[in-house]
C-alpha cells in the first residue's frame, strides 16, 4: 500500500489489523502466521479469534476459499467459481465440507504459487511427502502459506 501522494501532500494514518490466533501464539512462527491470517482475513474462513482452531482439518471449501482470497478474490466470493475463472483450475464442488486431501491441497497450493509468480514451477518437493494422503490441519496450512509468503511474497 502506498501512503504518499505527490499531488496531495499531507498527513496520513495507517491502520493495521491485528490477529492473535491462540493455536499459533506460542509457536516459532506464530507472529508471521498471525500476520498472514490477518492480512487476508482468514478468520472469515477458519473462525474468529478463540474459535480459530489450528488443529481442525481443513475442509475442501475452506482451502479453496483461502487460496482464492490470497490470490486476490474479494471477500464473500464463491471460491470454486473464482478459481475456475481466474486461475483456470476447475475443482469439483461435490462434498465441499469434507476434509481436503493432501493431494488436492497440494494442487491448490501449486496453483496459487503459479498464479502469483506467473511461473509453472512446482513447490511440492519437500513440503508434502508423496505417500502422505491424510488431511491437512489449519496450522499446517498456515505454516505452508507462511513459507510461500517468505519465498515469493503474496502482496
Amino acid at each position: 500500500d502506498k501512503g504518499i501522494s505527490e499531488k496531495r501532500p499531507g498527513a496520513y494514518v495507517f491502520g493495521g489489523r491485528k490477529m492473535d490466533i491462540p493455536g499459533v501464539r506460542e509457536t516459532l512462527n506464530g507472529g508471521a502466521q498471525n500476520s498472514l491470517a490477518a492480512r487476508y482475513n482468514l478468520d472469515d474462513i477458519f473462525g474468529k479469534s478463540e474459535a480459530f482452531n489450528t488443529s481442525a482439518q481443513v475442509s475442501r471449501y475452506a482451502m479453496a476459499a483461502a487460496i482464492a482470497r490470497i490470490a486476490g478474490a474479494p471477500r464473500y466470493t464463491e471460491p470454486f467459481e473464482w478459481i475456475a475463472q481466474n486461475m483456470n483450475l476447475r475443482l469439483s464442488d461435490y462434498e465441499t465440507g469434507n476434509p481436503i486431501s493432501r493431494e488436492e491441497a497440494l494442487v491448490l497450493l501449486e496453483s496459487l504459487y503459479s498464479y502469483r509468480t506467473r511461473t509453472a514451477v512446482p513447490i511440492s518437493k519437500g513440503i508434502l511427502p508423496a505417500e502422505d494422503r491424510t488431511g491437512m490441519t489449519v496450522g499446517e496450512l498456515l505454516e505452508i502459506l507462511r513459507e510461500m509468503d517468505n519465498k515469493i511474497g503474496f502482496y
